[in-house]
């Protein structure tokens, strides 16, 4: 009997020896966190640290003063938490989850099916970086049991779909699933603590189910995912308003009033108030009071320049030898430098009669409009230290000049009909009439035959109003213009 058991025992041993090892592998779980795949080996401790375990009998990873900042890639997605499916979240103490590498795509948590948030702890989601998610959900997004979930995705971009929380099924709040952000069906409201904005989506006040903080100024949308149907909050950006502050109160939900509070610096007033769309067209505003002003906000991202000024300033004298304030053109040019429009960095010489060039025309449109950023217009011949690069890559996006293709040719003289060109697209930018010169027979000019195709329509508008005049019987298209002439048809058409 014993050598029958000892037999027994040594086949058992020899059967094992011949499987294969990965027959006694730990089972993988598509959960990812920290770049580290869980599994049946790791799950009680995920990091080997405490801080992260995984229940795989109801999906629920738990998150216990948790640090996250090493990823898993999907795709091109660099990912804090990435799972296959639904994923229930338990939240002890406070856990972080920062990616911050701006040069890589970050969400911070990224789920293909239901992500629920529970527990009386807390998780700090900050993703940044292209198309930046704080969290993202192929199903519906819920909070319940008290956790607190503050999230914020930034991208460096400013591309459209960065956001806090988007959540392709939608948010649920209670027993109910907000799809699209129905903003009456949903009490939410803005908490403003310690200079820090959170936004609350609630059924009502007691009770919130997501706090999302605001230190990114997110974009929120749920349901469908394309962003000009869907989205609801949009982005308010301030522009260069020196020696004041510009506060604004409100989210920038479409439809909704946002109030903005303009406070100059001592010694300074406020000259101007300008609310813009990304295209630089000017928008409605309301002013509620001295250094107050409201608008709706409209389903797209907008622009607020502040201009301040020295209180009581004396005007300056201007500091060009060669500029007699007398003759005609020394009202415009004292135009141009007190409105700050050059940006050349002249010193007591302003060459009134040496020919303008296209780098200066759009240079002063682009102070003009408050100098607004704009992405690289890919012209071969603009230097990235050039004065006029900026304003350059502003008139290319707004459409005020296209170049000659690949060039723009900064130091070229500007032509006649170049200059009225670019001046009437700013116009039309502008919100400007430019209907004024319909009328006008520009064909009564000898040389009308040579005004370029393109440049009709413009130079026939600044022959109506007045912007420029002809010499008798001819209007010089393919003529060049002075310093002086450009400054003249700039206060013309801003002053």
């Amino acid at each position: 009997m014993k050598k029958k058991m000892i037999s027994f025992f040594i086949t058992v041993v020899m059967l094992f020896a011949m499987l294969p090892a990965t027959a006694f592998a730990a089972t993988k779980y598509g959960v990812w966190v920290g770049g580290k795949q869980i599994t049946s080996d790791n799950a009680a401790d995920v990091l080997g640290d405490g801080t992260v375990s995984f229940e795989r009998k109801t999906n629920t990873l738990i998150l216990d003063n948790a640090a996250l900042t090493d990823t898993y890639l999907f795709g091109d997605i660099y990912c804090g938490i990435y799972c296959e499916g639904d994923l229930n979240i338990q939240l002890k103490g406070e856990s972080r989850i920062y990616l911050d590498e701006e040069d890589k795509s970050h969400n911070g948590i990224r789920v293909y099916g239901d992500i629920s948030f529970e527990g009386e702890g807390q998780v700090i989601v900050r993703a940044r970086g292209s198309h930046a998610k704080g969290i993202w959900s192929n199903g519906i997004f819920s909070v319940k049991n008290g956790a607190s979930v503050h999230a914020s995705g930034l991208d460096s971009k400013n591309s459209a779909d960065s956001g806090a929380v988007w959540a392709k099924k939608g948010i649920k709040l209670g027993d109910k699933v907000v799809e699209s952000f129905e903003y009456s069906k949903v009490i939410e409201y803005l908490d403003e603590s310690e200079n820090e904005y959170y936004y609350i989506f609630s059924p009502d006040k007691e009770t919130p189910s997501l706090r999302v903080k605001l230190d990114a100024m997110p974009v929120f949308y749920a349901g469908d995912v394309n962003p000009d149907d869907t989205l609801t909050m949009r982005k308010i950006t301030v522009l260069n308003s020196e020696n004041g502050e510009v506060k604004i109160i409100g989210m920038g939900i479409a439809g909704t009033e946002v109030r903005v509070e303009v406070t100059p610096n001592r010694e300074y007033i406020l000259k101007d108030f300008i609310l813009s769309d990304t295209s630089y067209r000017e928008l409605e505003t309301r002013k509620i009071d001295d250094g107050k002003f409201a608008f709706i906000m409209p389903n797209y991202n907008v622009y607020i320049r502040a201009q301040f000024v020295k209180e009581n300033s004396v005007p300056e004298q201007l500091p060009f030898t060669d500029v007699d304030e007398n003759e005609w053109y020394g009202k415009a040019i004292k135009y141009v430098y007190e409105n700050d429009l050059i940006a050349e960095k002249l010193t007591d010489k302003f060459s009134p009669d040496a020919t303008a060039t296209r780098a200066m025309i759009v240079s002063m449109l682009w102070k003009a409009e408050g100098m607004p950023l704009a992405e690289d217009a890919g012209f071969t011949d603009v230097k990235e230290d050039a004065y006029y690069k900026k304003a350059v890559d502003w008139a290319k996006k707004v459409g005020v000049t296209a170049g000659y293709g690949s060039t723009f040719g900064p130091d070229d003289s500007v032509t006649r009909e170049q200059m009225v060109s670019m001046l009437y697209r700013y116009a039309v930018l502008k919100g400007i009439d430019v209907s004024v010169g319909e009328n006008t027979n520009i064909l009564s000019f000898e040389d009308a035959f040579s005004i370029s195709e393109y440049a009709f329509p413009a130079m026939q508008w600044a022959c109506g109003s007045g912007i420029i005049a002809g010499d008798g019987a001819v209007v010089f298209p393919q003529g060049t213009a002075t310093r002086a002439q450009l400054s003249q048809v700039v206060m013309m058409l801003l002053g």
